[in-house]
């Protein structure tokens, strides 16, 4: 993947992150809400080495604190300090817990130690690092001094007192929440990506010609067609669709088939082949629609646009119908939203090798005496057999996907079942507006 299909990713499924992020921020929320605030108060405390009577001597005894200083950290946080802490502000709390608050840090290149206590009140952290300060100061002077007696040979005073906290040290709210933010955001493009790499998925009509192998022939934002003059609802989608297919050499195919790659397709198959047809018509060459799904299938499936209306509507003759020999083509004959259509009817029991029969195509041959163009609305080519049946009557074939259902494995499959066919793939047409927005 380059930058420009990361990106187009995001665009893609930046819901997903932006999801995500917002959990995140949540947890994050939720879990510094629940977290017992803290309070840091540090008195700090300075080292001198004793008996400095010159210059030479006090910066002797200077490097001699900042070697030791390490080990008045250790003094710091003993349990000596502990229990002096204990004992001096009567502490209900034993000489390990005190130890367990306190913390101690030599300044760099120098001889003061910062000591630090946190505990859950303000007041209770200044009490306990100045009184560790002070008890570490008492240590220092005690162990510096020699058995014999004598002067220390350092010892520390508390250079600046610890006072109460305004406020707590922890937990923060913004480091916490900044935080839950960046990692909700790493999550989300981690998802995002691997969604979107193993999403199969066609988004687009460039995506579905290129899982086709063929031209597209464009796409159509809405399946609605307005009658209206003699015009589709959809004009501007549906006339662009018609131009395209001319020029990929459809005005050489009087009977042409649209189809689905599966039944999931099928809802917006018919709605394709009227919208097609009614274009056509508009520019001069009038088109008829002729519908196979047996509204047996219809009714129980919903696969067709009979299939919402009445059920004396769906029960209508149609094409099934004519083939039996129970009605003429002149009784089934419709308009429906502008656009001429022979429903299919019930199939009554007929197998799918009717659509292909002689009688088919002597129905074909009697729309074609009064149509410029024919337009089949087959079923699913992979779930059905009749596309393929339909190769013995028609000349081409335009497969319909819908961006975000349709996937890309299903259309590739359709595509070279059709090639096997024989039956020419002349492009394919996105059917609804191809989706921006995916989760």
């Amino acid at each position: 993947m380059d930058i420009s299909d990361y990106l187009a990713a995001f665009r893609r499924r930046w819901v997903l992150i932006v999801v995500a992020a917002l959990l995140a921020l949540g947890c994050a929320a939720a879990a510094t809400a629940f977290i017992t605030p803290e309070y840091s108060a540090t008195s700090r405390l300075f080292i001198s080495a004793a008996g400095a009577s010159s210059a030479s001597d006090a910066y002797e005894g200077n490097l001699f604190s900042e070697k030791r200083i390490t080990s008045y950290a250790e003094i710091a946080t003993g349990r000596r300090v502990a229990e002096g802490v204990v004992r001096e502000l009567g502490l209900p709390m034993s000489p390990d817990d005190v130890r367990a608050t306190i913390t101690a840090t030599p300044l760099r290149d120098s001889v003061i130690l910062d000591i630090t206590a946190v505990t859950g009140d303000a007041e209770l952290s200044r009490d306990i690092a100045n009184v560790a300060a002070s008890q570490t100061a008492v240590v220092i002077k005690s162990v510096e001094t020699s058995a014999r007696g004598g002067e220390p040979t350092a010892s520390g005073s508390i250079m600046e007192a610890a006072v109460a906290p305004g406020s707590p040290s922890s937990p923060s709210w913004v480091r916490n929440l900044l935080l839950g933010l960046l990692a909700g955001l790493a999550v989300g493009l981690v998802g995002a990506f691997a969604r979107d790499r193993t999403d199969t998925k066609v988004r687009s009509d460039a995506e579905l010609a290129a899982a086709a192998g063929t031209e597209t022939l464009g796409a159509v934002r809405t399946l609605r067609v307005s009658p209206g003059a003699g015009a589709p609802g959809s004009d501007s989608d549906f006339m662009a669709v018609y131009n395209q297919l001319l020029g990929v050499g459809g005005a050489g195919v009087a009977r042409l088939v649209v189809c689905g790659p599966a039944d999931a397709e099928s809802g917006a198959v018919p709605a394709v082949a009227r919208g097609l047809a009614v274009a056509m018509t508009a520019l001069g060459d009038p088109a008829v629609v002729v519908e196979t799904v047996p509204q047996d299938d219809a009714v129980a499936g919903h696969d067709s646009p009979a299939a919402a209306r009445s059920p004396r509507q769906q029960v209508r003759p149609g094409l099934f119908d004519v083939l039996a020999g129970r009605d003429t083509l002149a009784d089934v004959l419709v308009t429906d939203e502008g656009a001429y259509v022979v429903p299919a009817g019930r199939a009554g029991g007929a197998g799918a090798g009717v659509l292909g029969s002689a009688d088919m195509d002597a129905v074909l041959k009697e729309l074609g005496l009064r149509f410029r163009y024919v337009v089949v609305a087959g079923a699913g080519v992979l779930d059905r057999p009749d596309v393929a049946v339909l190769r013995a009557v028609t000349d081409g074939a335009v497969l319909v996907g819908v961006p975000g259902a349709t996937t890309t494995t299903d259309v590739a499959q359709a595509a070279g079942r059709l090639r096997t066919a024989e039956l020419r793939v002349l492009g394919t047409v996105a059917a609804g507006a191809p989706a921006r927005v995916v989760v």
